[in-house]
């Protein structure tokens, strides 16, 4: 049983839509934070950490900005 070359386009055609809406679904679906059952303590202070500094940051701007 021989397959044409335009049986195969239809197959590859077939795979290739395939692959790009899986992959457009997942860019846009995916998400790059860690999920609260995945974290530790260590990562839980870093979060805090961040979190404080970037206000910190933020009212030294406003301050700035005052000026």
């Amino acid at each position: 049983m021989q397959k044409t070359a335009g049986e195969w386009r239809v197959a590859f055609t077939i795979y290739a839509v395939s692959f790009l809406i899986s992959a457009i679904s997942f860019t846009l679906l995916a998400r790059g934070e860690t999920e609260p059952w995945a974290r530790d303590d260590v990562q839980d202070e870093q979060l805090a950490s961040d979190y404080e500094a970037d206000k910190e940051l933020m009212e030294m701007n406003a301050k700035n900005s005052n000026i």
